[in-house]
């Protein structure tokens, strides 16, 4: 039995259209699902995934402050010039020389922060401080030997050490 050819063309429009609908095409073509969209296992030995979920914005974060920096200075490093950065620490040891090296300093308390100082002159341990840069600027970090017999009568004629250290903090 023939459909008459009207009939025809409108049931294959009709499937046409059902079709459609299903695979989301048509006019509703802008609806678009936001579920999770599920996973095709991609080899027989594979074991079956369940539906994945769509990853989550985050809003964005700021990046983190790097850890401070520690610089390490020694008897050998006089006379440098080095750059640190705010929050960085400068740690000194000084030893050598005839007679021991008087505690480190620094000339701008503005620029280095002394968070502590020891050894050296009169004992026999190395001199040691330990300095924080808090601010822009430059400084310098000196210190000298020392010897009881130059405090005596008549001074004895050791030479002296000098250690000098500018700091430049950005």
């Amino acid at each position: 039995m023939s459909i008459p050819a009207p009939r025809a063309l409108h049931a294959v429009l009709l499937s046409a259209a059902v079709v459609a609908a299903a695979v989301g095409c048509g006019p509703d073509a802008q609806t678009v699902a936001t579920g999770p969209t599920p996973s095709v296992a991609s080899s027989p030995t594979s074991a079956p995934t369940g539906p994945t979920t769509a990853p989550t914005r985050r809003p964005p974060t700021q990046t983190p402050t790097p850890k401070a920096g520690v610089v390490r200075l020694t008897a050998a490093d006089a006379g440098r010039a080095i750059t640190v950065a705010r929050g960085d620490v400068i740690l000194v040891e000084l030893s050598g020389g005839p007679g021991s090296f008087l505690p480190p300093t620094a000339d701008d308390a503005g620029v280095l922060r002394t968070e502590e100082r020891g050894g050296g002159y009169p004992g026999t341990d190395p001199a040691t401080a330990r300095f924080t840069a808090i601010g822009r600027g430059v400084a310098r970090i000196t210190s000298t030997t020392d010897a009881a017999c130059l405090h005596s009568e008549p001074a004895c004629m050791i030479p002296q050490q000098q250690f000098t250290v500018t700091i430049r903090v950005r």
